[in-house]
C-alpha cells in the first residue's frame, strides 16, 4: 500500500519550475520590514528566518497555546484572499490565488465569455484556467450570475461543451495581468555537508520553506516525518519515479519506473535519478514499498510487462525511466527528527546530523506522545490532531465503526498504527472537513464481511474472513489541543 504521508507538507508549495526559476545560491536575504520579529533564523542566526512576511504577503501560522508555530501558506493583502506559489501565465513561480473552490468555463460556444463555476457553498474569489504548458492565468469573479444553461471547455484546444455539476455560476472578469502578483524565487540555504534547506523568497521580502534538498542525489527529499518509520531518520528523495513491476526492454529483463512528467513540478537542477519500489510480499493483498532504486535520465514512452512467461507491451501509457541499481537507506544523508520547544504543543523538526533546524512542518502532542496535525475536529473546532492511518475498512453496514484490518497471510508484515482518522462533511454553508479520531486497540475477532465506503454507499466486502482486525475506539475532540490560525 502506497503511504499516505508521500506527499509534501501541506504548507510546501512545490511548483512549477521552468528556465526563468532560479535557484539562487545560500545569501540570507535582507528585508524591508516585512520581517517578523518573532521569525528567528533557525540556527542561531547563522541562516535567513525559517518563513517571514512581506510588505504584501502575510505569513499564515497555527499557533497553539504554548507558542509553538507552524507556517501554513500566505494571505496577499491586496487580493484579499490566500496564495500558493504556482507558475502564472509568464512562466514565472508568482503567489496565486488559491483555486479550491470553483473553475473557469465558458458560457458561449467560440469560449470568449468566461464563468466561475463554484462547486460548493464556499466563496471563489478569483479563478484559475491553465494557460501554455505550465502556466496559470486568473480572472476575478463578478458578483454577477451568469444565467448560462450550457457551459463550454477549451482545454484540449477546441472549445467543446461540457457536463459539470456546479453550485452556482457568476461572470468571470477580464484576464488579469501576471505581473499584478508577487514573484518568487528560489534559494537554498546549507545545513551541514549533505543538506540543505530550500525556500520561495518572495519580491516584498516574504519567505517560506520548501523542503530539505540532497546536495548529492541533486533532489528534494523528507525524512522519517513524511514517511513514517520506513526511512530511519534518512532523508528519503521525494522527487521520484515509481517501480511497480514494470520493464523497461521486450524481453522483460529490465525493470522501469513510471515518472511523471516534471517539467512543471521541480526545480531545473533537481535530478529525478530515483525511484521508490513497490512489490505485493506473499498473498498480501495491497503493494508495500520494499526498496529504492536509481533510475536512468533518459525517459522512454513504452513499458512492457510479464504475464506468466510472456513479455507484452504494457497497455499504461506514461514516461519510463529504467533501472539502473539499488541504493539503501544508509546511502542517504541522515536526519534527526525530534520536539523543539517547551508545553503540551511543541514543533517537530527536522534537523541535519549537524543540529541545524531544516523544517517544521508537524506539531508534537507531549500529553499523547504522538505526532499531531492542524485539523478541524469533530466538535468543529481547530485542533492538534494525532497523524493515523485513515480509516478504509468499518465493522458496521452503515461505516460507522473503523477497524484496522490487516491479511493474515504468511509472509506479510505490518504496523499496527496508533491512531486512525475518519472524514465528513460539517454541513455550514462552506463545507469543511470534521476529522473524528480514533485509538487503535487490540485485536478482535475476525469476521468474513467488512465494509468500506465507495461515494456515498456503505459497500459490503465479503472477502475479509482470513484478515487480522484490530478495535478501534472514538476519542472526543476535547482529547486533542486547540489551536488558532493566525495571519501575522
Amino acid at each position: 500500500m502506497k503511504l499516505r504521508s508521500l506527499a509534501l507538507p501541506c504548507a510546501v508549495a512545490l511548483v512549477a519550475c521552468t528556465s526563468s526559476d532560479p535557484t539562487t545560491p545560500v545569501t540570507p536575504p535582507t528585508t524591508d520590514g516585512g520581517t517578523d520579529a518573532d521569525a528567528a533564523p533557525i540556527d542561531g542566526g547563522v541562516s535567513g528566518p525559517e518563513y517571514q512576511s512581506g510588505t504584501r504577503l502575510r505569513a499564515r501560522v497555527w499557533v497553539s497555546a504554548d507558542g509553538a508555530k507552524i507556517f501554513h501558506g500566505f494571505y496577499d493583502t491586496q487580493l484579499k484572499t490566500a496564495c500558493t506559489v504556482t507558475i502564472a501565465e509568464d512562466g514565472l513561480p508568482r503567489c496565486l490565488p488559491a483555486r479550491d473552490h470553483g473553475a473557469l468555463y465558458y458560457s458561449d460556444a467560440a469560449c470568449t465569455k468566461a464563468v466561475t463555476v463554484v462547486f460548493d457553498d464556499c466563496a471563489a474569489p478569483y479563478v484559475g484556467a491553465q494557460s501554455g504548458t505550465c502556466g496559470t492565468t486568473f480572472r476575478a469573479t463578478t458578483a454577477t450570475t451568469s444565467s448560462a444553461t450550457t457551459l463550454y471547455d477549451n482545454a484540449s484546444g477546441s472549445c467543446a461543451v461540457i457536463s459539470v455539476a456546479s453550485k452556482a455560476l457568476f461572470e468571470a472578469g477580464p484576464k488579469l495581468a501576471p505581473t499584478g502578483f508577487v514573484k518568487a524565487t528560489r534559494t537554498r540555504e546549507p545545513r551541514g555537508s549533505a543538506l540543505m534547506m530550500e525556500f520561495w523568497d518572495m519580491e516584498d521580502g516574504a519567505r517560506m520553506p520548501i523542503g530539505a534538498y540532497d546536495t548529492a542525489r541533486k533532489g528534494i527529499c523528507a525524512s522519517s516525518a513524511g514517511f513514517g518509520e520506513l526511512t530511519g531518520g534518512h532523508c528519503v528523495p521525494t522527487h521520484v519515479g515509481y517501480a511497480e513491476g514494470q520493464f523497461a526492454d521486450p524481453g522483460c529483463t529490465v525493470a522501469a519506473a513510471l515518472v511523471i512528467d516534471t517539467a512543471c513540478g521541480s526545480a531545473p537542477d533537481d535530478v529525478l535519478g530515483s525511484a521508490l519500489v513497490y512489490g505485493n510480499k506473499p498473498n498480501c493483498l495491497d503493494q508495500s514499498l520494499v526498496g529504492f532504486a536509481s533510475i536512468s535520465t533518459t525517459l522512454q514512452s513504452q513499458a512492457y510487462s510479464k504475464n506468466g512467461n510472456t513479455c507484452t507491451t504494457s497497455p499504461s501509457p506514461g514516461k519510463y525511466a529504467a533501472v539502473t541499481g539499488s541504493f539503501a537507506l544508509g546511502d542517504l544523508p541522515q536526519m534527526k527528527p525530534g520536539p523543539d520547544g517547551s508545553g503540551r504543543i511543541v514543533r517537530h523538526v527536522e534537523r541535519a546530523p549537524t543540529g541545524e533546524k531544516l523544517l517544521a512542518e508537524r506539531f508534537f502532542d507531549t500529553t499523547l506522545n504522538a505526532r499531531c496535525e492542524a485539523m478541524t475536529a469533530a466538535d468543529g473546532k481547530l485542533r492538534c490532531v494525532p497523524l493515523g492511518d485513515f480509516a478504509f475498512w468499518y465493522l458496521d453496514a452503515a461505516c460507522k465503526q473503523p477497524v484496522f484490518a490487516a491479511t493474515g497471510a504468511a509472509g506479510c508484515a505490518y504496523d499496527v498504527p496508533e491512531w486512525m482518522e475518519a472524514s465528513s462533511n460539517d454541513g455550514k454553508a462552506c463545507p469543511g472537513s470534521l476529522t473524528t479520531s480514533y485509538k487503535v486497540g487490540a485485536k478482535i475477532a475476525s469476521q468474513s464481511t467488512l465494509y468500506t465506503v465507495n461515494g456515498a454507499a456503505c459497500q459490503a466486502n465479503t472477502g475479509s474472513g482470513n484478515w487480522v482486525l484490530y478495535g478501534t475506539t472514538e476519542q472526543p475532540a476535547s482529547t486533542f489541543a486547540e489551536l488558532t490560525d493566525v495571519t501575522e
